[in-house]
């Protein structure tokens, strides 16, 4: 089935803003555990159980999302209505609360996802698992797949990936453009209150953090913070080296990856449609209308 945007509902904007604004959200009960990682810091888990010897769905939410995120929320209450649990992992300081280290997360550290997938799927026996990934978290799933294929569990038996820039830097660019700054700035209003508190506590990238916190665009945030505090020369060879799509044809699990075609900033030049189509195991869903 394919999506049909309604009659008064066809601006690219107004689909996109109107899922967070114009409908409600359900409301989703978590029980949250902690996971120290292998590098001492530490990860957040939301579980909402379903029905025991169920499947399992674990998500991961886009930039500066959370298991708050309306989207979020939608795909943990279907999930639970089908009588499975989903589990929401949080990329480091988007859980509510800051983490240890100066580095958190960026759209190609899957340090967590590798560390938390196989604890999660080693409870389950042979139960099933699901991982699903949105815009940011999207990407994750998909660098996570391709790059550690040969170690993925068995029992993860598909993936969902939504509106995912695999490439990045086109995405970084259309960000830039007309009413996207509009998504920008909101993401940028985040990152500057987190990498003001990471100066703090980090008196070695106060300067840093100082001069990320007076940018005006994303692609500028990821050239004085993203790219040297994760290890990257700039923000050009963050893009290059965190882009999933490279990755793509090593993925083993069968994968669904859905794409808008008008997708305000998840712009086409972001979804390698040549190496989706090549890749065995994925299937590449777009749709004309969705923003």
């Amino acid at each position: 089935m394919r999506f049909r945007a309604p009659s008064w509902l066809r601006n690219t904007h107004a689909q996109t803003i109107w899922a967070y604004v114009g409908q409600a959200a359900p409301s989703v009960t978590y029980k949250r555990e902690t996971i120290v990682t292998p590098d001492g810091d530490e990860v957040d888990l939301d579980w909402a159980h379903g029905n025991g010897g169920t499947p399992v769905v674990l998500i991961c939410h886009g930039l500066e999302g959370s298991s708050s995120s309306p989207y979020v929320r939608r795909l943990v209450s279907r999930t639970n209505e089908r009588g499975w649990t989903a589990a929401v992992l949080h990329s480091r300081t988007c859980s509510g609360r800051a983490n240890r280290r100066v580095a958190s997360y960026h759209s190609g550290y899957i340090a967590d996802l590798e560390h938390v997938t196989p604890l999660v799927a080693a409870r389950l026996g042979s139960r099933p698992l699901f991982l699903v990934g949105y815009s940011l978290g999207g990407s994750l799933v998909a660098n996570y797949l391709g790059r550690c294929a040969e170690r993925v569990p068995a029992n993860v038996r598909g993936s969902f990936v939504c509106s995912a820039p695999l490439n990045l830097a086109p995405g970084a660019d259309a960000l830039r453009a007309g009413f996207n700054r509009v998504y920008e700035l909101k993401f940028l209003l985040s990152l500057r209150r987190k990498v003001i508190a990471k100066g703090r506590a980090h008196l070695a990238w106060r300067g840093a953090a100082q001069a990320a916190a007076r940018v005006r665009t994303l692609r500028d945030f990821d050239e004085t913070w993203t790219a040297p505090v994760h290890g990257f020369l700039d923000a050009e060879d963050y893009y290059k080296r965190a882009s999933a799509a490279p990755h793509l044809s090593a993925i083993r699990v069968p994968t669904r990856v859905l794409h808008a075609d008008d997708d305000p900033f998840i712009v086409d030049d972001c979804v390698p449609t040549e190496a989706l189509n090549a890749a065995d195991a994925v299937t590449y869903t777009p749709t004309d209308r969705g923003g």
